[in-house]
């Protein structure tokens, strides 16, 4: 045999070795949300045809050629995954098996700035996803106040009955502790609620996460209540095109619009949205109790993918709205010497912002964002007209630092706010600068697959109010299969603004000069309880206590010529209880929610209890598919008694909807009923009293608009 002949057979030979030599793999299954060993989880290789089951102890072996094999992994009550094996070079697998029960929430989120999946978030944060907003867009296309009033703790408190403006309130505090966002940016400051930013349209959105209590360590003094951050949707290789057209029986009319590609190094997405409300007077009062209202909201993003580990981020924000109310001949045109009350509202915010993310050595994500945004509103009344321009900015540098069982976060920030009025001089204070330098850190320490820990420290400091140092720490304890603990406790601040209220040249606001910020402490406590009776049926139970106690309030009074800010000696507290259930199997799911709210005003020893804030709040919703093409659902809803301002008590009642929903291959088409049984304010008392000329309007504390029904379709082009 010559020396070639050799050559060629030593390499047959070698290659025979290495087809036939085996390989040893041991593949390890667990919960990813407790980190225990799963036994009995199906293992499979079909391309070698071999399987096996787990042992007690969560483990799998295979014995293979060399190779690239794909395996399954199943298990009753959990999503299937598949993985990529190579052999040689692996000796060990890990496996972390999702539950179905949280399927829908295995998503990152992005508010606790660490990329913790919600399962194992310390922080508890719950968040509106894909299914929830898509859902939205059928049902209440215009905005998301809805959804997010279907909340458990979370009220949407009605200001205006002849504007429509909407606050947010959580956890029985007024809406001005609640620190809106928009991709993690608080472009809108203080005014947001009173001036439409829930107008966000759901078909621009890819989830809203929602973080209840004090959240300031990372977004800042405001976020007493809690944090709501509307997540935008990004694009994805595959083109999105989606257009939403609705129309209510009360006149609302809806046209959305939502485009979005990707390449490897660029991609856009972009949302147009047109709304147009007819004014109604649905009691026949002579009123308006639906608002005119047109508006148009367009928000384009371009984005830049310069490497697989760096993206850039620009955005633009365009909201415009005119809403008008108040006596209905005179919306007409048809003012005399007792039809002249009116009321419009006119809006006009732009901003723009821009995000920047860089992985370094898979160990370090640098982030830097900044934003910038000019806000214009005006009020007009029968007899005075009110215009005010806010400018708002922020920026923002985070470096997060990852280890194996830990993350550490370092940032700091600068925001600023300044409000101009037309009436602004050095004696009424009409004009107002808010300037804060901060920086913070927090860190994610994980001990055990079942415990992890975070503790954070923000430290600002105010041009006019001075230092904050601001701690917070939570943890989550997953001490069975079932079950988990989570609870923490955080702190926050709020500085006075001149707004505070509504906004007649009377209403505007003097702060006193020895006003201070208010300052809170909250705490939370969470049990929960989660179970896969089999593989179509699960069942959650969660059980969530909250305190947050305000010391020096600010308040507001009247002192013959204009608003008085100043500080209350007593403080508020709030505290109470959520209970929430989801039953879900067999193409059905049903929730049921109580909330129970104790908010009281501690510097009113007469009459301590919040006003407009329910004590007992009840939700149940359910939901079947009957095939892939029809699906109903059912929705119910108690609101208990409320005491007003006057210091009366109002009626405690019921709300019910319902909606139908067909689906074709692209287009679905959705028909929803809202408040079935006909509640209005006007069926228990006068909303508007006299004189018509210049009157008077009752508090807010049940629908105005009665039952509506409206159909929409969604075409995915």
């Amino acid at each position: 045999m010559n020396q070639k002949s050799k050559f060629i057979f030593a390499l047959l030979c070698l290659f025979t070795y290495s087809s036939w030599a085996q390989y040893h793999v041991v593949v390890s299954v667990v919960d990813s949300a407790t980190g225990e060993h799963l036994e009995a989880a199906g293992v499979r290789c079909d391309f070698m045809k071999k399987a096996a089951l787990t042992s007690k102890e969560g483990f799998a072996a295979f014995d293979m050629p060399a190779g690239t094999y794909y395996f399954s992994v199943l298990y009753v009550g959990y999503t299937p995954q598949k993985i990529e094996v190579k052999f040689p070079g692996t000796d060990t697998v890990l496996v972390k098996l999702v539950s179905a029960l949280t399927e829908v929430e295995a998503v990152v989120i992005s508010s606790t700035r660490n990329n913790s999946r919600l399962e194992n978030s310390a922080v508890k944060v719950e968040v509106l996803g894909h299914e929830e907003l898509d859902e939205e867009n059928g049902i209440k296309p215009g905005n998301v106040s809805s959804l997010l009033g279907d909340i458990s703790s979370i009220q949407l408190q009605q200001t205006s009955a002849t504007s429509g403006n909407t606050v947010v309130r959580i956890q029985g505090l007024d809406g001005r502790y609640t620190q809106i966002l928009r991709d993690g940016l608080p472009q809108f400051d203080g005014l947001s609620g009173n001036f439409g930013i829930l107008q966000v349209a759901p078909l621009d959105l890819k989830q809203i996460e929602i973080i209840k209590g004090s959240a300031s360590v990372l977004y800042g003094g405001d976020a007493i209540a809690g944090v709501i951050n509307f997540i935008s949707k990004s694009p994805s290789r595959k083109p999105v095109r989606s257009i939403t057209i609705n129309q209510s029986t009360l006149g609302e009319s809806n046209l959305n619009a939502f485009v979005s590609a990707r390449n490897k190094k660029y991609g856009y997405t972009c949302f147009a949205g047109i709304t147009n409300q007819m004014a109604c007077d649905v009691n026949h009062g002579g009123f308006s109790d639906v608002t005119k209202m047109k508006s148009v909201n367009v928000h384009p993003r371009f984005f830049y993918y310069p490497n697989p580990k760096a993206s850039l981020v620009f955005g633009y924000t365009l909201s415009a709205e005119n809403r008008e109310g108040g006596d209905m001949q005179v919306l007409k045109g048809k003012t005399d010497t007792l039809h002249q009350y009116y009321e419009q509202n006119k809006t006009l915010k732009q901003s723009v912002d821009f995000i920047y993310n860089q992985k370094w050595r898979n160990q370090y994500q640098v982030c830097v964002k900044a934003s910038a945004g000019v806000n214009r509103f005006a009020q007009s009344h029968a007899d005075y007209q009110f215009q005010a321009t806010q400018f708002t900015s922020y920026a923002e540098v985070s470096c997060l630092r990852t280890y194996k069982k830990a993350s550490a976060l370092l940032g700091l920030s600068s925001k600023s706010n300044q409000l101009i009025t037309p009436y602004a001089n050095a004696d009424n204070q009409l004009s107002q600068a808010s300037n804060t330098l901060g920086g913070f850190a927090q860190y994610n320490w994980e001990p055990s697959n079942t415990i992890h820990i975070v503790g954070g420290l923000r430290v600002d400091r105010h041009a006019r109010y001075g230092w904050f140092v601001l701690p917070d720490v939570a943890m989550i304890w997953k001490f069975h299969k079932c079950w988990y603990l989570r609870s923490g406790m955080g702190s926050g601040y709020k500085t006075p603004t001149l707004l505070q209220g509504s906004y007649s040249p009377n209403d505007i606001n003097r702060i006193q000069n020895k006003a201070k910020a208010e300052y809170a402490k909250g705490a939370h406590l969470e049990i929960n309880y989660q179970k896969s009776i089999n593989k179509d049926l699960s069942v959650l139970v969660n059980e969530s206590f909250f305190s947050t106690h305000i010391t020096h309030p600010v308040l507001d009074s009247f002192d013959g010529v204009q608003k008085v800010i100043y500080n209350e000696r007593r403080g508020i507290q709030t505290s109470g209880f959520d209970t929430y259930i989801r039953i879900a199997g067999y193409d059905a799911e049903l929730y049921l929610g109580y909330t129970y709210t104790y908010a009281q005003r501690l510097y009113d020893a007469v009459s301590p209890a919040m006003r407009l804030t329910p004590k007992h709040r009840l939700a149940a919703t359910a939901m079947y598919e009957f095939d892939e093409h029809w699906r109903i659902g059912l929705e119910s809803s108690f609101m208990g008694q409320q005491y007003l301002p006057d210091g009366r008590k109002s009626k405690a009642y019921w709300f019910y909807a319902m909606m139908l929903e067909r689906k074709w291959k692209k287009i679905r088409v959705v028909l929803n009923a809202e408040n079935l049984a006909n509640i209005k304010q006007s069926n228990y008392e006068q909303t508007v009293l006299p004189p018509f000329s210049h009157p008077v309007f009752r508090p807010i504390w049940a629908p105005l608009e009665g039952r509506v029904i409206n159909l929409s379709l969604v075409w995915n082009l």
